[in-house]
Formats: C-alpha cells, structure tokens, sequence
C-alpha cells in the first residue's frame, strides 16, 4: 500500500498544531517542522515564533501545503 500524505491548508496546520501535532510544509526541508507549545510556535531547532511566522507568509504557496510531520 501506498504512503498517502493528506495535504492541509494553513488553518488546518494551526489547528493541528493546537492539537499536539508537529506541521511541515512542501518547502521545509525533511526535518523541519513547527510545532505549538503553550499557546507559541516553535520550529525544530527550539526558536519560538510565536504567530509572526504566519503572518508574514502570505504568499499562495503557504496557504497550501502543509502536513503532519513523520505520518
């Protein structure tokens, strides 16, 4: 059987996030990821980002494109 990733939208991504789940996007490399602590975004490497990271990725190709990293 086939791996089928199920792409999310970037809501669908914070959503997850908020869930305990860690995100990756198309354009991330293979082990970056984000995930949500205590209410903040942080990637892979432990830097918070709090929600400037989506703020400032407005462009098309962020609002598609995401998943759940490592499913």
């Amino acid at each position: 059987m086939e791996n089928v990733i199920q792409e999310l939208t970037i809501s669908q991504a914070v959503e997850a996030m908020k869930h305990g789940k860690k995100v990756t996007h198309r354009c991330f490399m293979d082990e970056e990821h984000m995930y949500m602590k205590d209410g903040e975004i942080y990637s892979e490497d432990g830097v918070c980002h709090g929600e400037l990271f989506f703020k400032l990725r407005t462009e098309e190709h962020w609002q598609s494109g995401w998943s759940i990293f490592g499913e």
